[in-house]
């Protein structure tokens, strides 16, 4: 990571925000498991970090449940009715 943004007078974008926003939620949410209700972020900024492999990093996002994105304290994962539910809306 270090030669691509030494061999670039452009910006960027996303690298160091990726990496803040993580240590940010890391300090402020103090919830359980935080890469699962942020995955693609936390997964970004690992790949950023050198921790995880872009191939690794998208088969993680790939094999993560389907779930509705809600950023409500309250959430509640989705059960088998939503989901049927959701597949008639669809069809």
């Amino acid at each position: 990571m270090e030669e691509i943004l030494a061999s670039t007078t452009e910006v960027a974008e996303g690298v160091e925000t990726s990496k803040a926003l993580v240590n940010l939620i890391r300090a402020k949410c103090k919830g359980y498991r935080l890469d699962l209700k942020f995955p693609i972020l936390f997964g970004i900024a690992q790949i950023l970090e050198g921790e995880l492999t872009p191939e690794d990093g998208l088969k993680g996002i790939m094999s993560m449940p389907f779930i509705m994105e809600n950023f409500d304290e309250r959430y509640t994962p989705m059960t088998s009715r939503d989901y049927a539910e959701a597949e008639e809306i669809t069809n």
